[in-house]
């Protein structure tokens, strides 16, 4: 008989993929659900991140555009 690890089951893939899946759930349920699924799955990235002290997303020339899309566009957001 195999025991199953409790970690095994609650790992930081497991936990991203649940919160990806339940987007379109999320989206249905409403506005605040959406909000709060990917607030949490960009805030457990960042999480992840620092723990695995892996920051080469921030050295890609794809992260560096979008910043600067992210930045613009808050600021014509801003303007208006």
């Amino acid at each position: 008989m195999h025991i199953i690890n409790p970690s095994q089951i609650f790992n930081f893939n497991n936990y991203s993929r649940l919160l990806i899946l339940l987007i379109p759930l999320c989206a249905v349920i409403g506005r605040a659900a959406i909000d709060i699924n990917l607030s949490l799955i960009s805030l457990s990235t960042l999480i992840y991140i620092v723990i695995k002290k892996d920051f080469f997303i921030f050295k890609a020339s794809w992260f560096k555009i979008a910043i600067i899309l992210w930045l613009y566009l808050g600021r014509l957001v801003k303007d208006l």
